[in-house]
């Protein structure tokens, strides 16, 4: 058993450079697609706010069409941009919010994976331009998915990260003076 326990540190030795080593080559393509309503909301507001410039205010319903991409020609001469869609390909929605000094605004919110929202934005999957934890329910899981993806990727390449580990011991040996396992003391 005693001599098991040197092989077992140098097979922990070798999962633990993996895991480092697949960390720094893990390939990142880009934020996840969650990541971008927040921007996204803030164009969507700011189009609103300079439609509305020297204009009649906006109604809710008029948001809507604009962001289904059915507006009237008038309403989409008024706005600066096309509103974009959210990360699940669907259009943004809108309701009228109060903000911290009592006074109404509009806020924008996707209705997340699942397409249906019950609570106007306030389901744990939606992502929504007033709440402080927009993207919680996509990060827990994203983390999750990444944690997992990186420990298989670990453990897959701990054999080949140990067997040239090995290698590189004995090349190192030889070069500096000392012995291999094989050689005979002198």
């Amino acid at each position: 058993m005693r001599a098991f326990i040197p092989h077992l540190l140098n097979v922990a030795a070798a999962f633990a450079l993996s895991f480092l080593l697949v960390g720094v080559f893990l390939p990142v393509h880009g934020h996840p697609a969650w990541t971008r309503p927040p921007m996204q909301f803030l164009r969507l507001r700011g189009a609103v706010e300079w439609a509305e410039i020297g204009e009649t205010p906006l109604s809710v319903a008029e948001i809507e069409e604009w962001l289904a991409g059915n507006a009237s020609a008038e309403l989409a001469f008024r706005m600066p941009i096309v509103p974009e869609k959210d990360p699940w390909n669907r259009p943004y929605r809108c309701v009228v919010i109060a903000d911290a000094q009592g006074a109404d605004r509009f806020g924008f919110y996707s209705t997340g994976r699942d397409g249906v929202s019950a609570t106007g934005g306030n389901d744990p999957d939606d992502i929504n331009s007033w709440s402080d934890s927009k993207t919680r329910y996509y990060e827990r899981e994203w983390w999750a998915w990444t944690l997992f993806l990186w420990t298989g990727l670990s453990a897959a390449a701990t054999p080949v990260v140990y067997h040239f580990a090995g290698m590189l011991c004995s090349i190192l040996a030889a070069c500096f003076g000392g012995r291999t396992k094989d050689e005979p003391p002198s």
